[in-house]
């Protein structure tokens, strides 16, 4: 548009910020992740009365359901099992989104008695939804995933453990990068 107005997205998009490109021309945009492909189509309103032009682009996802990160080690001898087992993931995304959009996390463990694989079968995941803090870029949020699944898991077991962003679950809404900056795993010891 020729000059800066105030923009409201569609409902269920994740609206960018408006941006001045010069003295005469202001870009804005809004997407969606959809799960399946199909005919798309998308409104917004100008807060003013004015010419306007628009594009639309898809873009193909890429293959895979999800980034994750595993590591390995050995519970100690004084692990108690019956205690929770809890992931803290402390994360920030590069681009602060206009309304409420989400990322979906998740981890696991797996655990064997004896350490002789690099491929186990994980236990069921537990994931959260949290919200990505609209009022800036790289601010440091903390979300923990509590009350791992930790069946079969034992003192002086190799344990496996594993987080995740489920990019391509429909819960997850936000169009960029999730950078991790730390990941824990609390659990009680006697």
């Amino acid at each position: 548009s020729p000059a800066a107005p105030s923009v409201a997205f569609q409902s269920g998009r994740v609206g960018h910020t408006t941006t001045s490109q010069g003295a005469n021309v202001t870009g804005s945009s809004q997407g969606v992740i959809q799960q399946a492909s199909g005919a798309q189509s998308g409104t917004f309103t100008l807060g003013s009365s004015q010419a306007w032009a628009s594009a639309i682009l898809t873009f193909k996802a890429n293959v895979g359901t999800a980034a994750s990160a595993q590591r390995g080690w050995m519970f100690p001898p004084n692990f108690v099992s019956t205690l929770a087992l809890n992931a803290p993931i402390k994360w920030q995304t590069p681009l602060a989104p206009t309304g409420t959009v989400t990322v979906k996390l998740g981890a696991q463990v797996a655990c064997t008695a004896d350490g002789t694989t690099d491929d186990p079968t994980f236990n069921a995941a537990t994931t959260a939804t949290p919200t990505v803090n609209a009022s800036g870029a790289n601010i440091m949020t903390l979300t923990t995933l509590s009350a791992l699944d930790k069946t079969g898991c034992a003192a002086n077991n190799s344990v496996h453990y594993k987080i995740f962003r489920d990019r391509y679950d429909p819960a997850d809404t936000y169009e960029g990068w999730v950078f991790v900056n730390g990941a824990g795993l609390q659990f009680g010891m006697h």
